[in-house]
């Protein structure tokens, strides 16, 4: 399954890059993230709560970030597994910046194999297609109460 698309992210490219490469904030952005640990060396395990149709479940990720070009993109790879099946896949990441805001690209690419793939893959194209929605909206989000935040001067 294809995954791209681009998005505007109303805060600076620099704010932007910054989410992008901080678990902490990260995890806010992520629907469904109960746990993200960075492990260093830019590879971070994550615990995901997803739900598809009827299928619910919990799943283990490992993600890795690769040739990383600050503050314009990098590489992401992803594999996770849980007892509804395996997700993997990776894509790119791509900032430049619009007029006060970023324009962020992404393509990649993700297999899905196990009993959540046996839903079809039409609807969970649709799912996925929505979680990362969720991703971006999330990503605004944060990016915006922080420069809200600063405006305030409560920073």
């Amino acid at each position: 399954m294809i995954v791209e698309g681009q998005v505007v992210i109303h805060a600076p490219l620099d704010r932007v890059w910054e989410i992008l490469n901080d678990p902490k904030q990260m995890r806010q952005c992520m629907p469904g993230c109960a746990a993200l640990e960075d492990l260093g060396s830019d590879e971070y395990k994550a615990t995901l709560e997803i739900g598809v149709a009827t299928l619910r479940g919990s799943f283990e990720a490992r993600l890795r970030l690769s040739d990383k070009r600050p503050p314009t993109g990098y590489r992401i790879d992803v594999q996770a597994a849980g007892m509804t099946g395996e997700m993997q896949g990776g894509g790119t990441v791509t900032l430049a910046p619009q007029g006060l805001g970023t324009a962020l690209t992404y393509a990649g690419e993700l297999q899905v194999v196990g009993l959540i793939a046996t839903i079809g893959q039409r609807f969970l194209a649709g799912v996925v297609e929505q979680m990362t929605a969720d991703f971006f909206q999330g990503l605004g989000k944060v990016a915006e109460t922080e420069k809200e935040l600063a405006t305030d001067g409560h920073r």
